[in-house]
């Protein structure tokens, strides 16, 4: 038959159409059904395809003899697709579906539109794949998130702005929240979802909250403090944290209200235990002071008794009134050393340089006579220049070296060594309530070669009145040590005492070294 303009426009409009199907990006085939005597499709024939197939698939497919699809596509009649075509060539109307397929060459999720065209169909798709991973991890950290979410102790929700005509904030709506938070209002995390925040809190408008919301979302600055939130049926102390996010602010909190009363309630009975020590104080000062004048007056009067009527109370009336002044007096160093007690207890260190080698060197010459009267060697080192009270000070080496002197053996005489060193804190032993407010500590040492006592009254020996020691051997009252260790917390530091039973005692005070200078 001869070549016809007819056959080349025919040719001509075949070309047009296979440019126009290779320029498109989606996958695109024709297929046409194959049935089986009942008139039932169980194939498709693939007539033809564009260029951009072999990109979705992977591999190139030949159209030239018309394959059937099942020898292309394998697992098809498995997964969906061949009951997509089917549904779209009997319906006559168009199918959407994402399918996934897997065959030995060809794995992937397919976003596939099924087009009808009379005893054919038009199938254009596209390979999702990537997409869909990237859906598929989506999904799966967004559950991992709200798994989180659901269990954390923390109130975790989102505010998104409401503005007024004017575009300014004047509310916010929740976003999203977790049941930690919605707990609070007792609802379940979806009641409050595109809520306004003053609905279910209506003071936080009032109660300075809500400006600080609106301060993070406008300057996007995150805002870290502790609220008490006490309106709207709550008495809740909280720890919150807002930071700004693109659509609106993000808040996180902490509730802390168990243990803020509990620091409430202890910090009131720190300042009544405060109040009760310094009523104290000032009892045992007055009283102390008060008693001084009769004692006065006892010691006058039998002192008169003594040269007026001397004969007449013969012996033993002079023994009685001896023993009588001898309790005067030791009542009289019992006053002087609670006085002394109560003048350090409540006074706090005068903050003036001292340099404790002068405030020694005093001490000694003070002591001069007692240590020649025992022939006692005291051994110093060079102190250092602390910020302190003097006068505190002065009483604090005074009670140690006179201690020392005090309990000293018959066999040996008094040595006393007073040594410095300087130790961070966080190499010290010692646990005591304001350690880390210092990152170094000088350490003096008074150490002696006395009586000594058992470790197990280490603490014991600086409370008042306490004594290791009978009255009849050793002259004191029990106060020195309780007034070294008043001088010390006053200078923010720490005292401690190792004893050795018969071999001696040595006691270490730490000093901050901030507040010092060598």
């Amino acid at each position: 038959m001869p070549y016809t303009p007819t056959d080349h426009l025919e040719n001509r409009h075949a070309r047009l159409v296979q440019s126009m199907l290779d320029a498109s990006m989606h996958g695109i085939m024709l297929l046409e059904p194959v049935r089986n005597a009942a008139g039932h499709v169980i194939d498709f024939l693939l007539a033809a395809t564009n260029a951009a197939i072999t990109s979705h698939v992977g591999f190139a497919v030949d159209t030239s003899t018309h394959p059937l699809l099942s020898s292309v596509f394998p697992t098809y009649r498995d997964s969906g697709f061949f009951d997509t075509y089917v549904e779209a060539l009997e319906s006559g109307t168009l199918q959407r579906r994402e399918l996934y397929y897997e065959d030995t060459r060809l794995q992937g999720w397919f976003d596939l539109g099924v087009a009808p065209q009379e005893e054919a169909l038009v199938v254009t798709f596209v390979n999702i794949t990537e997409n869909k991973l990237i859906q598929q991890r989506t999904e799966e950290a967004a559950a991992r998130l709200q798994t989180v979410m659901d269990v954390v102790q923390a109130g975790i929700f989102t505010f998104i702005p409401e503005r007024d005509a004017a575009g300014a904030v004047t509310d916010f709506r929740f976003g999203m929240c977790n049941p930690r938070f919605a707990q609070y209002v007792g609802q379940e995390p979806r009641a409050l979802l595109g809520d306004l925040g003053s609905k279910w809190f209506p003071s936080y408008q009032v109660n300075g909250l809500f400006e600080r919301y609106r301060r993070t979302y406008e300057t996007g600055e995150t805002d870290l403090f502790e609220f008490h939130y006490d309106e709207d049926g709550l008495d809740v102390w909280l720890n919150i944290q807002c930071t700004r996010q693109p659509d609106g602010i993000l808040v996180t909190f902490t509730d802390h209200t168990t243990v803020k009363k509990l620091q409430l309630q202890l910090q009131g009975m720190v300042e009544e235990l405060k109040r009760s020590n310094a009523n104290l104080e000032e009892f045992a000062y007055a009283a102390s002071h008060d008693l001084q004048e009769p004692l006065r007056k006892i010691h006058f009067f039998s002192n008169r008794l003594k040269e007026t009527y001397q004969e007449e109370l013969g012996a033993n009336g002079a023994g009685m009134l001896e023993r009588m002044e001898n309790a005067t007096r030791r009542m009289r160093v019992l006053i002087d050393d609670l006085l002394a007690f109560s003048r350090v207890s409540a006074r706090r260190a005068q903050t003036e340089e001292v340099d404790l080698n002068g405030v020694l060197q005093d001490v000694l010459s003070d002591l001069e006579t007692r240590i020649s009267e025992k022939a006692a060697v005291v051994r110093t080192a060079s102190l250092p220049c602390i910020q302190g009270d003097k006068l505190q000070l002065r009483q604090l080496f005074q009670n140690l070296i006179g201690n020392a002197l005090k309990y000293s053996r018959d066999e040996a005489a008094p040595e006393v060594e007073i040594r410095c060193g300087v130790q961070a804190a966080r190499s010290i032993p010692e646990d005591w309530t304001g350690k880390e407010s210092a990152q170094r500590y000088y350490v003096l040492e008074v150490s002696d070669n006395g009586l000594g006592f058992e470790q197990q009254h280490a603490r014991r020996i600086f409370q008042l009145f306490q004594r290791l020691h009978g009255r009849s051997e050793y002259e004191g009252t029990g106060i020195g040590l309780a007034i070294v260790q008043k001088v010390v917390e006053n200078h923010l530091g720490h005292i401690r005492a190792e004893g050795r039973p018969g071999e001696g005692a040595s006691f270490y005070i730490y000093f901050p070294e901030e507040t010092s200078t060598h």
